[in-house]
């Protein structure tokens, strides 16, 4: 350790790096002290990602971060709070079989005085942006797509079954799912907040189908939803958007739905509870279709 250098990058990487090693800051929070980020390193050739975890907002936003996500049913904002989380829930996924950035053996020595994680680094993109990409044709789109469906099933399924609310991305969008550009690996990431047990896994797996579905590119939406209705594993599943959105068993949360519903947000064409409502219509779709044949 005697070999660090007590130096910052010019792009403000918040911690001391050796001589030879250089950093470049991939994104950052710019809320709080800036210091919140994840940092591509280098050094001998090498590559590797850093997170380091920091304050995301001002102090006075902090406060009302850590009530809302209280009343909200969801785990606390501090950086020691999110690094826990997210080391917890990398295991677990692990432990599950599903695919997350890899986390090297050996590293060299940083002089990190605050919490971090290191992580493979390879050249990709996110789903998102691989779905939005006008350059691609729609049938490798939606084959990739098909390929998502098994695995993200199967986690939903051991979440209710094990009742495993780390299993249940909080924040549900293919912006938080990257394709490694080298072997076309499907990666999950962003596991900072958690969902206590104050809610349901039913309502849970329904909020993640929302979300991720609301991240689909909107012009092609009607192809994704009947790859979706046709190849999902646990079709019961999808019911659950509309189920707990609409008809909340909980009546206190099903009038907060109703009032929610009523923001200007909630009223476009890709807020949760229309996508919610696309799905609901699919597989009434699709139920009937099926009366018919068996009919």
């Amino acid at each position: 350790m005697n070999t660090l250098l007590a130096r910052r990058q010019n792009d403000g990487i918040p911690f001391a790096l050796p001589d030879g090693m250089t950093a470049v800051c991939l994104s950052r929070s710019l809320r709080g002290e800036a210091k919140h980020g994840i940092f591509l390193i280098e050094s001998s050739g090498k590559k590797w990602v850093i997170k380091y975890y920091h304050h995301k907002r001002g102090q006075l936003q902090r406060l009302f971060g850590n009530l809302e996500n209280y009343l909200g049913g969801r785990s606390g904002v501090s950086p020691q709070r999110r690094f826990h989380n997210e080391k917890q829930s990398l295991q677990i996924w692990r432990e599950n079989g599903f695919d997350v950035f890899r986390q090297p053996d050996e590293f060299p020595p940083i002089g990190i005085d605050g919490p971090h994680l290191v992580f493979e680094y390879g050249p990709g993109r996110t789903l998102k942006d691989f779905f939005l990409d006008r350059k691609l044709a729609k049938a490798d789109k939606l084959h990739t797509f098909k390929r998502f469906l098994p695995e993200w099933g199967r986690r939903h399924f051991l979440a209710h079954e094990n009742e495993n609310r780390y299993l249940i991305q909080e924040h549900a969008t293919f912006q938080h799912v990257y394709m490694s550009a080298e072997d076309q690996r499907l990666i999950f990431y962003d596991f900072e907040i958690v969902y206590n047990r104050r809610h349901s896994l039913p309502g849970l797996i329904g909020r993640e189908i929302a979300g991720y579905v609301r991240s689909l590119p909107a012009e092609d939406l009607d192809d994704y939803l009947h790859i979706l209705i046709r190849e999902y594993p646990y079709p019961e599943f999808l019911s659950y958007p509309f189920y707990y959105f609409f008809r909340h068993p909980n009546s206190g949360l099903r009038f907060l739905y109703a009032l929610d519903r009523q923001l200007p947000r909630n009223r476009r064409q890709k807020s949760k509870y229309n996508i919610a409502i696309r799905i609901q219509d699919y597989l009434q779709k699709r139920s009937m279709e099926t009366i018919k044949l068996e009919g």
